[in-house]
């Protein structure tokens, strides 16, 4: 019992798990508590758990019903208290006390709210925002260090998003079981990263880390754009220094050019199919664009992108709210890091340029081939470093904002970077002169190799420039396929693409090894931009196989893979709707003045076309575009600014256009329609689709019956069969006769017979002593046996005079045993004969009137013979038969109870 001065007492008792508090927490928590009047009321037990690592500590305190507190808090330290709700000892419990600010957004356009939570999960990050739309979940956050790196000189951002199985209910179906990032993660990680790095303050070098997990999904709403605006607000509640808000949000296009914004999964792959749009940015600006389209128009985009940032300006909005919510309630929380931003000094540079110019940079800059220039410059480089390091003192170190030597050399590089780019912009917008010579509107010189590898199955030789690809396309059959596992389950793509960048293309020494973020980005734009002209597998079976392997690179590769690939299809005989041609355009702003106007179009910017790798490093955007002559297909936008207007992206686009029908011009100029045919090399192909049902029966047990089909087409070397859950059956091999063998066989087994079912159009197509086989149905070869009994009404000698091999009969199904094997009759279908008829025309014969027997699938050869032994079944055929009280034929026919004794006839040999 609890004494009377402190009825808080603690009595030990056993242990329990509590995952609301720690001990210390809970420890403290009691001791501040002032202790509660003895009551003359009935005590009654209450449970007080705690949670701690590595022991968990139950008390049981005795206190009054009707005064215990219905929760605890002392010195913000919360405690998990379990009272009883009722005398007769049923539990409640009273839940942590975490704080919880909570933001609703109504997004224009959409149909769910958007809600941003923080506070009371991963309280020890720099920021953390759970982002919720219907019953998808997405946990962002965000993380920096505390030190400066010495030696960065750009934003060390790293963001990776993560799916977690687990939130679908499953486990992922590979060997491993953890989760590891595939190829739409590393996707959606860059989309994440794309928009948050422009709005990162200049200076800030710290490294800094965003995590997105998907930890519910509800299979309708989109995880991906939820990370985004989920990432732009836990930076926003971060100490990261950031110049802008951030959010995303995904826009689907209908049939009839209206746009739903944040389209669920559903609507994508519906109503919403003919655009896939991301877009990112800030409440006055977009920062990035990812799309893939079903020939949409210029007009289409620039109304989709206006659409997007409406909506994107509403959530910005929503992050602010936010922020200012967590700011009222803890004013002292930790401040914006922009205490140790690494800035360039006026002075610094200025005196960098000085010796620059001094050196030559300008001449540098106007040499047009790629390495010769990149040689200079770098010379230039190395120059301009050891002058300024060489003539800094200990004193101007600290005028320079740097702590030493090192962290000046830092600023140095900073500074020379800056100048380069400055030089390059004012030779591009003022002297409209760009490295290479070209004009801004110009496209680099083309040159195009069909089939320059004989023995592949076809390839293009594809050179823009500098910048050149080896596309190769590559027909099989299923598994060929790539096969994908994501949250809505198992994929298998019949087209893809992938991208190969070598150290080599760039003439340098790197490692060879798993593809890269940049590689895997590349490659899944290209493939979106050839994906719409792709015929669909109904018109051609074979799965696609597209590599582009970059043998040189300066500017534009992914869309060199786009040209090469468009032209690679057709040289493999692909019958593709279209050619598909991509371009990339850049963006100069004239940053002379200090604080340039891209709100208007003016003379302050230029927009580039077909954009050199030193165009895109130094330049304000990289603006891909993808398409036919009728439409776009492929979109990507990014920005290395705070973000740019709409009216800049309209001329991008039309300028965009008006490059991409020249490449369209050029392209058909050297090839302008697919094979009529595939390449010889490329094996032959044949899908048949079965009732899934019956897979089961197609693959036999341990796979017995697709492997006798497989032998009986010439074993494994000639021939593959692959079938897919959804009844797809891929049949591949040299020789066409070969796959129709084994796909008569296929439709043998899964063709349904029913009992008294007529073939009009019946072929016999083998002929024995006893009885005939055939063939039922063309298209499947379904045979059925058909017995020298049930031919005719009248005693038949010999088969051979009322039936030939060839001889197309109608007959009526008279029994499908387990097995699938058929029994057929022709004389049910003929009109029975009176008696005293039939045995006229048996006596004007000279034979014997017909007596019907009761024939079941065991008298077929091999399940039984119907001739006795030491006979042939000639003479077994003409031996004097009686069967006195059996059925006649007729009535054998309709009756489908007819149950065979011995196993059905073998196959045909």
């Amino acid at each position: 019992m609890p004494s009377q001065e402190n009825p808080w007492a603690y009595i030990p008792s056993t242990f329990v798990l509590c995952p609301g508090c720690t001990w210390s927490s809970h420890r403290s928590g009691v001791a501040n508590l002032a202790p509660l009047p003895r009551a003359s009321a009935a005590w009654t037990t209450t449970t007080l758990g705690t949670f701690a690592t590595p022991v968990s500590v139950l008390r049981r305190i005795r206190v009054p019903l009707d005064e215990f507190p219905a929760s605890i808090e002392s010195e913000r330290r919360a405690a998990c208290v379990w009272r009883t709700a009722n005398p007769t000892g049923r539990l409640r419990q009273l839940f942590a006390k975490l704080e919880r600010f909570s933001v609703d957004i109504n997004v224009p356009g959409a149909e769910a709210p958007i809600q941003l939570e923080t506070g009371f999960f991963a309280r020890q990050a720099g920021g953390a925002v759970a982002v919720r739309s219907g019953d998808t979940v997405v946990y962002c956050t965000a993380c920096s260090d505390a030190e400066l790196s010495p030696n960065i000189d750009f934003v060390p951002l790293r963001v990776d998003y993560v799916e977690k199985f687990s939130a679908v209910g499953r486990t992922s179906a590979g060997y491993l079981k953890r989760e590891r990032p595939g190829d739409r993660e590393i996707q959606v990680s860059r989309l994440i990263d794309r928009p948050l790095r422009p709005c990162i303050a200049e200076g800030f070098f710290k490294e800094t880390q965003v995590l997105a997990n998907v930890f519910s999904f509800d299979g309708t709403h989109q995880a991906d754009t939820l990370a985004i605006c989920g990432a732009g607000a836990a930076l926003a509640l971060s100490p990261v220094p950031m110049c802008a808000r951030v959010a995303g949000v995904r826009i689907g296009m209908r049939q009839d050019g209206s746009f739903v914004v944040n389209p669920t999964e559903q609507q994508m792959r519906g109503e919403c199919k003919y655009m896939d749009m991301v877009v990112a940015g800030t409440s006055s600006a977009v920062l990035m664009i990812e799309a893939g389209c079903l020939f949409a128009s210029e007009q289409q985009i620039a109304e989709a992108i206006e659409v997007a940032q409406r909506a994107i300006a509403q959530i910005c909005e929503g992050i602010e709210r936010l922020e200012a919510l967590v700011t009222a309630a803890h004013p002292e929380r930790a401040p914006k890091d922009d205490a140790d931003l690494r800035r360039v000094r006026d002075t610094l540079l200025e005196q960098t340029r000085k010796i620059a110019r001094k050196m030559g940079l300008s001449q540098a800059i106007r040499i047009a081939e790629k390495k010769q220039r990149e040689a200079a410059l770098a010379e230039i480089r190395e120059q301009v470093l050891e002058e300024l390091l060489d003539a800094v003192t200990e004193q101007e170190l600290e005028t320079h904002g740097a702590a030493d030597e090192e962290a000046f050399e830092t600023l140095c590089r900073m500074a020379w970077k800056r100048v380069l780019s400055s030089e390059m912009r004012r030779l591009i917008v003022r002297e409209k002169v760009r490295a290479d010579g070209r004009k801004p509107h110009q496209v680099r010189p083309i040159d195009i190799v069909q089939t320059p590898l004989p023995c592949a199955h076809g390839s293009t030789l594809f050179t823009r420039g500098e910048t050149q690809t080896l596309a190769v396309v590559t027909l099989g059959g299923q598994d060929s396929a790539q096969r994908s596992e994501s949250l809505l389950g198992e994929h298998t793509a019949h087209f893809y693409l992938q991208y190969m960048f070598p150290p080599f293309a760039v003439g340098e020494v790197g490692r060879i090894g798993a593809p890269g973020r940049r590689e895997i980005g590349h490659g899944m734009l290209a493939q979106r931009a050839l994906e719409p002209v792709v015929p669909p597998r109904e018109v051609f079976p074979y799965v696609i196989r597209v590599e582009s392997n970059i043998m040189e690179s300066n500017g534009s590769s992914s869309m060199a893979s786009v040209c090469g690939g468009s032209l690679a299809l057709m040289d493999a005989g692909v019958p593709v709707s279209a050619a598909v041609a991509g371009v990339a355009m850049g963006l100069i702003l004239d940053q002379t003045t200090e604080e340039p106007d891209v709100s208007r179009q003016s003379p302050s910017y230029l927009i580039l076309t077909d954009i050199l790798g030193m165009e895109d490093a130094l330049g304000d955007m990289d603006f891909k575009v993808a398409g036919t002559r009728t439409g776009i297909t492929a979109l990507q936008m990014d920005i290395k600014v705070e973000g740019i207007t709409l009216g800049i992206i309209r001329e991008a686009l039309e300028q965009a256009r008006d490059a991409r029908i020249h490449m369209l011009d050029v392209m058909d100029a050297a090839c302008s329609a697919p094979r009529s045919t595939v390449p010889s090399s490329v094996p032959k192909i044949k899908i048949i689709n079965i009732d899934p049902k019956r897979i089961g029966d197609v693959i036999g047990p341990g796979g017995r019956v697709v492997r006798s089909i497989i032998e009986a087409c010439g074993g494994e070397e000639n021939i593959t069969i692959d079938i897919e859950p959804d009844g797809v059956v891929s049949i591949l091999g040299p020789e066409t006769e070969l796959l129709e063998r084994a796909a008569r066989m296929i439709r043998n087994i899964t063709m349904d017979v029913e009992v008294s079912q007529v073939f009009e159009q019946a072929r016999v197509t083998k002929v024995l002593p006893f009885g005939a086989y055939v063939e039922l149905d063309p298209l499947t070869g379904k045979e059925g046996w058909l017995h020298i009994s049930e031919i005719a009404w009248h005693h038949i000698d010999r088969i051979e005079d009322v039936l030939r091999e060839d001889q197309v009969i109608a007959v009526k199904v008279l029994e499908v045993n387990a097995r699938g094997q058929v029994r057929v009759s022709r004389k049910a279908l003929l009109e029975r004969p009176q008696p005293s008829d039939a045995a006229a025309g048996a006596s004007a014969n000279g034979t014997r009137a017909n007596t019907s027997r009761n024939v079941t699938l065991s008298d077929a050869p091999g399940s039984g013979s119907s001739a006795r032994p030491g006979r042939s079944p000639s003479s077994s055929s003409s031996a004097p038969r009686s069967a006195p009280n059996r059925p006649s034929s007729s009535s054998t026919s309709g009756n489908p109870a007819i149950k065979p004794t011995q196993p059905a006839p073998p196959e045909e040999t």
